[in-house]
């Protein structure tokens, strides 16, 4: 990633919010090596999770993620923005997190 994108607040609440999904959560543990109930979690791995054309999020979304971080909410709202972010359905998020509890 470009380092000018980390002093920026739109980049950082939206990978904060991307690293706190559900998405994320398939990505290492499908791409992750398993070593007893541990996840090993490689740089090729963590270099390769999906981020979005951050450019094009729309603002309403930052100012709705910045809320959700200040009330504690950001969890409960994560895979609804990413589900939006990346053209993903509830029945992929429903199927990625059926994979995540086959495979801990």
């Amino acid at each position: 990633m470009n380092n000018e994108y980390t002093t920026k607040p739109k980049y950082v609440l939206a990978i904060l919010t991307i690293l706190n999904s559900t998405l994320t959560h398939f990505w290492l543990v499908k791409l992750g090596r398993k070593k007893g109930k541990t996840l090993e979690l490689y740089p090729e791995v963590l270099r390769t999770v999906p981020i979005p054309d951050i450019v094009s999020i729309d603002e309403n979304d930052i100012t709705q993620i910045n809320n959700a971080i200040n009330n504690g909410t950001l969890l409960s709202l994560a895979d609804t923005f990413v589900m939006k972010w990346f053209n993903l359905g509830s029945d992929d998020i429903a199927t990625m997190k059926e994979y995540i509890s086959n495979n801990q």
